[in-house]
């Protein structure tokens, strides 16, 4: 997710929140068993959400693994910490 993440970075999320298009969301990968933080392109009328990473030639996102399920939206990043604790900045 760079430039908006950095590596080391860690997020916090609001659990179930609502989201829209433009929001950084953390969601199930839809093949493999991580979570995943992507910025919502497109959510579809029919309950699919449309991923995309902010560094389009480098990253993994709907446009390799597809539309998700609404339901795989965990929730929306709120905050972004770096470990040990430099900064917080809230979104």
């Amino acid at each position: 997710m760079l430039p908006t993440l950095e590596s080391g970075q860690f997020v916090l999320y609001t659990s179930g929140a609502d989201f829209c298009v433009g929001d950084v969301v953390v969601a199930q990968h839809p093949s493999r068993p991580i979570e995943i933080v992507k910025r919502v392109a497109v959510v579809e009328p029919i309950g699919l959400v449309d991923l995309r990473s902010d560094n389009e030639a480098d990253g993994t996102d709907s446009r390799t693994f597809g539309l998700i399920e609404v339901d795989a939206v965990l929730g929306v990043v709120t905050a972004t910490l770096e470990w040990p604790i430099r900064r917080v900045e809230r979104r």
